[in-house]
């Protein structure tokens, strides 16, 4: 990426601490605090990051009350050659308030399947369908809508029988189109 974006880190889970890169000192966190997230400023491409699992990025405009209404997230299948323009086409897309969705997240080399990655691209209930919308218009491909019940289940498509996701927007040369459940 060519200008920082702001990355958030789960501090919950070990290998989303926030690393510093070699010139910067750590981030160190009190323990016992525990919060949320800690806030870093990156230009890390997901194809190159190998010391954690995801890097984030989220709208200059979100809060907390507005992520505490996040339902799911639309998801982006990148390859490894397109993952790291297709992740600055977000993340910039996000900070200008192009596409309105309060927080997203790309996996990182470090937990790559097949050199395959998945962007995830949070909605509402209220915004799924125009988050869709103006994702698929981003990167002019078909995405796919799951909800974080099905995440928190365990429902994943290498361990579920039957669909996971709850609809898709079919990319159709610059007409998209939904298929699926309208409202998840």
């Amino acid at each position: 990426l060519t200008r920082s974006h702001v990355v958030f880190y789960k501090t919950e889970r070990l290998e989303n601490l926030a690393m510093a890169s070699s010139d910067e000192k750590a981030i160190k966190t009190d323990a016992k605090a525990k919060p949320d997230f800690i806030l870093k400023h990156s230009t890390d491409n997901p194809s190159e990051v190998t010391d954690r699992y995801w890097v984030f990025t989220h709208s200059p405009t979100s809060t907390a009350a507005v992520r505490s209404e996040i339902i799911g997230k639309w998801l982006v299948f990148s390859s490894q050659k397109r993952v790291d323009a297709t992740w600055k086409t977000i993340c910039d897309a996000i900070a200008s308030g192009e596409l309105t969705s309060p927080q997203a997240k790309c996996s990182t080399s470090r937990k790559q399947k097949k050199n395959s990655y998945v962007i995830c691209v949070y909605s509402s209930r209220s915004n799924i369908d125009a988050i869709g919308l103006e994702l698929a218009q981003l990167v002019k491909q078909t995405i796919r809508f799951k909800t974080d019940e099905a995440t928190q289940a365990g429902i994943y498509t290498d361990t579920h029988k039957g669909p996971t996701t709850t609809k898709t927007l079919q990319w159709n040369d610059g007409n998209p189109t939904f298929s699926g459940k309208r409202n998840a």
